[in-house]
């Protein structure tokens, strides 16, 4: 996961050093854990059935997921979805549940 992420993020910022956070803050708007996981996967190019997989639970989920955030968000469509987390900063967002669940690969990257 760890290098995966390096990977899809380096044609965003051109092998710049980064940090990431794992605070997903954004005014009064309260994401539940997978909403914030379906962003995550969804900001870095995955399909609901890559995202289903990395999750583990049904595309369809993946959707309904989707489909609250975008009415919480107030936006009608997935580009709509990803253009507004991208200007909200979300790129360097790390839902803390797939931190903890990857940490092995975090800590040892070549395993």
């Amino acid at each position: 996961m760890c290098r995966e992420l390096i990977k899809s993020d380096m044609k965003y910022y051109n092998n710049m050093e980064r940090s990431y956070t794992s605070d997903m803050s954004i005014s009064n708007i309260k994401f539940t854990e997978r909403e914030q996981d379906c962003v995550f996967y969804l900001l870095r190019g995955y399909t609901m059935k890559m995202t289903s997989k990395a999750l583990n639970i049904s595309p369809r989920t993946v959707e309904s997921h989707l489909e609250q955030i975008k009415y919480k968000i107030k936006v009608k469509n997935k580009a709509a979805i990803i253009e507004y987390f991208l200007a909200q900063g979300m790129l360097s967002y790390i839902p803390r549940n797939i931190i903890s669940k990857n940490i092995s690969s975090i800590i040892y990257p070549d395993n």
